[in-house]
């Protein structure tokens, strides 16, 4: 078998021929790779199989007159955002909440997308921010939604930032709780989060 690597690493020279003597591509494509490689694949008749790929209109949008033969091995970007809002919808529905991000583009999207799905069910964040990642403190941030009445705080953010936040809350006695999305499963050495830290995650 030849490895998706190969098979999409050599898309300018000869893909046509490649497809015709594969069975299954296994792999974690770059887009440029993806859209020169799938039609001769799809051609083939070549089903691919995409390795966390999160974005849906990579593997779902159809490409010309037949969708191509590609499946997504996790859920879309977008499954995670409607099942964290659900459950913040139940669980958050008394709380005065924020909502901040880290102005990347997941953490942008994160954001976003659950706060308009909580706004669906009428709940609205009493403070909105976007914070500067990766400093070694994050008191102002937290100082900011200290004053917001906020009890809760929604995290579009990696492990490491959320763990300051945490720390500097918990180093004034500001109770937080905490929720974000899959990026917060992290390795120890990103921080440690508090117990009760709400994320969504493929298990």
């Amino acid at each position: 078998m030849v490895s998706a690597v190969d098979i999409l690493g050599r898309a300018a020279l000869g893909i046509g021929l490649l497809a015709s003597v594969v069975a299954l591509v296994i792999g974690l494509p770059c887009i440029d790779a993806f859209d020169a490689a799938m039609p001769a694949l799809a051609d083939a008749g070549v089903p691919v199989i995409a390795v966390d790929v999160r974005a849906a209109d990579i593997t779902t949008a159809p490409r010309g007159a037949t969708r191509w033969p590609v499946f997504r091995s996790g859920p879309a970007a977008h499954t995670e955002f409607a099942v964290l809002a659900g459950h913040l919808a139940r669980a958050w529905r008394e709380a005065s909440f924020a909502i901040i991000d880290d102005g990347t583009l997941y953490g942008r999207q994160l954001a976003e997308n659950v706060r308009l799905l909580l706004a669906d069910a009428a709940l609205e964040p009493v403070f909105v921010d976007t914070y500067r990642p990766l400093l070694e403190s994050q008191a102002a941030l937290v100082r900011r939604l200290q004053r917001s009445g906020a009890s809760h705080v929604l995290i579009g953010g990696e492990a490491r930032d959320a763990a300051i936040i945490a720390a500097d809350a918990a180093r004034i006695g500001y109770r937080l709780a905490i929720a974000g999305g899959s990026i917060l499963v992290a390795p120890p050495a990103d921080g440690r989060l508090p117990d009760g830290t709400i994320t969504v995650a493929v298990p």
